[in-house]
């Protein structure tokens, strides 16, 4: 393994903005948007340290399936060579981008013709970071940020499971969060040894949803743009969702929150002030080594569960959706096989560590507890989308996030214990 002066980074940005006749993401019917607000992008980070190559993409999307994502790892690998599974693509959730891989059932269709453009634009963001790829040092950090992130499972008095965002605030205030939040800010530094900042790679537990009103990045997106206004226009700054498929930026107990962009902008602000003050206290350095590992899991759909039965308890305005959605699973019956990659990059005394579902928090603060690493970026929506994996309690409570469907929620009940042992057993074996 190689060390220190061999080490190169480089990074880049490109647009890929869908036309307003695309549909959007995150929503149980079909929407458009009537306007742009702000560009959409994939940003991309290259990373060499003379023997190992590898490549980290952040795209302001929904999610992204893995037809896609195989379509930029082929066509990367064949431009500049950085081996296909050596490739992390991961969505930031972004709920006001378009459909480019099918979630809810009514929502839309994938256009063909923007996701072919958009899986070139991809890969040319990793193909150009490489190409800037200069001398370089890395580091990283932690900080916390616990006042915009609150579990969004509700346990009312009488028993109910109710979400945060379905529900009048009036009616929770004595309600009890049913999980907890992971409130770490990880931030990763890649500097040029001039001290140029080449990129800022930032991880944190937060469903990107705080509002719509138009095609725009949501507050992760605007949390990179008020770091480049101070940092340089130039900074790439790629954001990695954490396991987040129970938790959102709605405090239950205030009845006055900013509305709309306004708490968009908020939680981008108060993120971005955390990120510039670890940043600010990172110690970049040259001697870092690479190593990747990765395994695909065989894992099966689940058969109907308890949560199921309590659907008109959690998501009754929606309850025509499920039954559309379920009239499917019990035409086309159980996948016994469905394709779940976990990836694992070690960049020198820190670890990130991928899945392609909405994991629930529980989850990645075990990974990180358990991880033989300093620091552990789990990192959730990456390499394909396998979408809800909640804890076995929570089929048992019920609530949105268990609620079987053909794509957004199906895995069998214990996915999440098998995805946490197998990614801890790769980054072991890093």
């Amino acid at each position: 393994m190689s060390f220190d002066s061999n080490l190169k980074a480089g990074a880049a940005m490109v647009d890929i903005t869908p036309p307003l006749d695309v549909p959007l993401a995150g929503s149980f019917g079909t929407r458009y948007a009537d306007k742009i607000l702000e560009p959409l992008r994939a940003s991309a980070v290259f990373l060499s340290d003379g023997e190992t190559e590898l490549g980290l993409i952040s795209l302001e999307l929904g999610e992204i399936g893995d037809e896609p994502i195989k379509a930029i790892r082929k066509l990367v690998h064949e431009r500049v060579g950085i081996p296909e599974e050596n490739i992390l693509v991961a969505a930031t959730h972004a709920h006001a981008g378009p459909v480019v891989t099918q979630s809810l059932l009514g929502a839309g269709e994938p256009d063909p013709f923007y996701n072919n453009i958009m899986i070139r634009k991809i890969a040319s963001a990793l193909i150009m970071a490489k190409k800037n790829a200069v001398p370089a040092k890395v580091g990283a950090g932690a900080g916390h940020e616990d006042t915009i992130a609150f579990n969004r499972r509700l346990k009312v008095p009488d028993g109910r499971v109710l979400m945060n965002f379905r529900v009048e605030k009036e009616l929770v205030q004595d309600a009890e969060p049913l999980g907890p939040i992971d409130p770490e800010v990880l931030v990763m530094r890649v500097d040029s040894l001039d001290n140029r900042n080449i990129a800022i790679i930032v991880n944190y537990a937060l469903h990107n949803c705080t509002s719509g009103g138009g095609i725009h990045p949501d507050f992760s997106g605007y949390m990179a743009k008020y770091l480049r206004s101070i940092l340089g226009e130039d900074l790439v700054v790629p954001f990695f969702a954490g396991p987040c498929g129970n938790v959102n930026h709605i405090n239950y107990r205030d009845l006055n929150p900013p509305r709309g962009h306004e708490m968009t902008h908020k939680v981008a602000r108060i993120l971005a002030g955390e990120v510039l003050r670890v940043h600010s206290k990172i110690s970049p350095s040259t001697e870092c080594s690479l190593a990747v590992a990765s395994k695909v899991l065989s894992l099966s759909d689940r058969e109907f569960t308890t949560a199921d039965s309590k659907l008109d308890e959690c998501m009754a305005p929606n309850k025509k959706h499920y039954l559309k959605e379920w009239a499917v699973i019990k035409k086309e019956g159980i996948r016994e096989n469905f394709p779940v990659e976990i990836q694992v990059i070690r960049v020198g005394d820190v670890a990130i560590a991928t899945n392609p579902g909405e994991l629930f928090v529980e989850f990645g603060l075990e990974i990180k507890e358990k991880s033989p690493f300093k620091h552990t970026f789990v990192v959730e929506l990456a390499n394909g989308f396998a979408g809800y994996i909640p804890t076995q309690q929570a089929f048992e409570e019920g609530g949105y996030e268990p609620l079987r469907a053909v794509h957004s929620s199906h895995l069998r009940v214990d996915a999440g214990d098998i995805i946490v042992k197998e990614t801890l057993n790769l980054l072991k074996r890093i």
